[in-house]
């Protein structure tokens, strides 16, 4: 028998190697920026003196590597503890392939957008990022990962004054909040007006290196602001950010 004119054992050697090639794919999208893409150059690094330890018969050199490789699995396990429980959370969750529906895109987007329409009514600074295609594995981890669900009560709560995570930034990817407390890397002097602070050179900043969306709210001033590819739109209305937020995420990185 055959299937599309394969015989059945190349097409299931075939379909293994996809869904194994799919799922690397994957985890290197999600460790790529992050410390653990560091941890893993340092671990090839390590397998390589390995290799060349057996080959240039490095006696103590190859005690010391077959004694780490062979509990290698207990020291993968250790050191991307965080991506793995991340990973098993997308799995639980059905969205480890990155697929997120309209009418929960949808769900986010309001979410975000009634937060912050409250934050400017109250005059509570926040800066938040929305990922898209760019990893930001290195800003979540400078800061206090969450994992959590959108809502309007948990960013309102976050970028309370009285929290000691109001003065960071807020990471959402898909529809969840990965991280708060984050720090953004700041644009330099000169790109933004003088009377604009830290919080609006961090948002346009972080829009400079990456294609994420960057919503920035001034507790001075009560006003939305949306940074995205190096530029700052200010003083949008709560519509104006619900339709530049739907468009955005709904072009992925494109726009």
């Amino acid at each position: 028998m055959s299937w599309l004119g394969m015989p059945i054992s190349y097409a299931r050697h075939a379909l293994d190697i996809l869904i194994v090639a799919a799922v690397v794919y994957r985890i290197l999208i999600m460790m790529r920026g992050t410390r653990a893409a560091q941890v893993l150059f340092g671990l090839l690094v390590i397998l390589v003196a390995f290799v060349l330890s057996q080959w240039l018969e490095l006696l103590a050199l190859n005690w010391l590597m077959t004694h780490f490789v062979d509990n290698l699995f207990l020291i993968l396990v250790v050191l991307f503890q965080n991506e793995i429980r991340r990973a098993l959370a997308q799995v639980g969750r059905g969205d480890f392939f990155g697929s997120q529906s309209i009418g929960e895109m949808a769900r986010v987007v309001e979410e975000v957008v009634r937060a912050c329409n409250r934050m400017a009514e109250n005059r509570v600074g926040a800066l938040i990022v929305v990922a898209r295609k760019t990893a930001l594995g290195n800003i979540v981890d400078s800061g206090m990962q969450l994992d959590s669900i959108v809502s309007q009560p948990l960013l309102e709560t976050i970028f309370h004054p009285k929290t000691p995570l109001h003065d960071g930034a807020v990471v959402i990817e898909g529809a969840r909040i990965l991280a708060a407390g984050c720090v953004l890397p700041l644009a330099t002097e000169g790109e933004l007006p003088r009377e604009f602070g830290t919080r609006h050179r961090a948002g346009l900043g972080m829009s400079q290196e990456s294609d994420a969306v960057v919503i920035i709210i001034s507790e001075e001033r009560g006003v939305i602001s949306l940074a995205l590819h190096g530029g700052v739109v200010f003083d949008l209305k709560p519509e104006e950010l619900r339709s530049q937020l739907q468009e955005l995420l709904r072009s992925g990185g494109e726009s």
